[in-house]
């Protein structure tokens, strides 16, 4: 063997393309099987979305209705608590004529109406039949037991503070000379809940159903009839 033959380059005893031809072992191996095909999701129908998104709207309006009707069972019962301890002992419709009022309903000597269209006669009669819901409020007086001092005072021994308040004064608000214009308005009010002014035992059972939480029909009656002879313009 030539001496030179040992200093060769080692490169020079392999074939010229043999470092570039590609060896079993580092040919990329193939796959034996095959990838999992994406299935494409089914497109949702456009009534659908459309339906899904009108639930979503009725249950925000639901949500807000709920809202509202709490902040106004809360002013309302504000105003009713303000409105009760401004009448209390006090004759709603001598205050409208200038006489003296330091009387209720019942001891009203200026009260020209007699009989059972008379605001008196009205009272009293709805007073022995009406019945308050269960959990409505005070059974005794009609009001909420947040401001009837059955509930408030532990110590009242069940005497009703403002007892009689709330019929006496829708009573006297609705049926005396002069109130004509709001007897029609609240009837027709009425009317629109599905309440004949005229059907007085239809009336009973509705103002002495509960309205809401601890309320009752009557509550809610008193406040808008109020309202609107606050509106109309009345003496205080």
């Amino acid at each position: 063997m030539p001496a030179n033959s040992l200093l060769a380059p080692i490169a020079n005893t392999m074939p010229a393309n043999s470092l570039l031809a590609p060896t079993a072992n580092s040919m990329p191996r193939q796959l034996t099987h095959s990838l999992p095909t994406r299935v494409a999701r089914p497109l949702i129908p456009t009534y659908a979305i459309d339906q899904f998104q009108r639930l979503d709207r009725e249950r925000e309006v639901v949500r807000e209705v709920a809202q509202a009707g709490q902040q106004e069972i809360a002013t309302g019962v504000e105003f009713l608590q303000q409105q009760a301890q401004l009448w209390l002992g006090r004759c709603w419709f001598c205050t409208q004529r200038g006489l003296e009022d330091q009387h209720d309903l019942y001891e009203c000597r200026a009260q020209t109406q007699y009989g059972n269209e008379s605001p008196k006669g009205w009272w009293l009669r709805v007073r022995r039949q009406i019945k308050y819901a269960a959990f409505g409020g005070c059974y005794g007086c009609g009001m909420p037991q947040s401001i009837c001092s059955r509930f408030v005072n532990a110590g009242s021994q069940g005497h009703c503070t403002y007892r009689g308040l709330l019929l006496s004064g829708l009573a006297v608000m609705v049926y005396s000379e002069g109130s004509e214009v709001i007897k029609e308005a609240w009837a027709r009010r009425l009317e629109g809940l599905g309440v004949s002014i005229g059907n007085e035992s239809e009336l009973v059972r509705y103002l002495g159903s509960r309205h809401d939480g601890e309320t009752v029909k009557l509550v809610h009656e008193y406040i808008w009839v109020r309202r609107r002879w606050i509106e109309y313009g009345e003496r205080s």
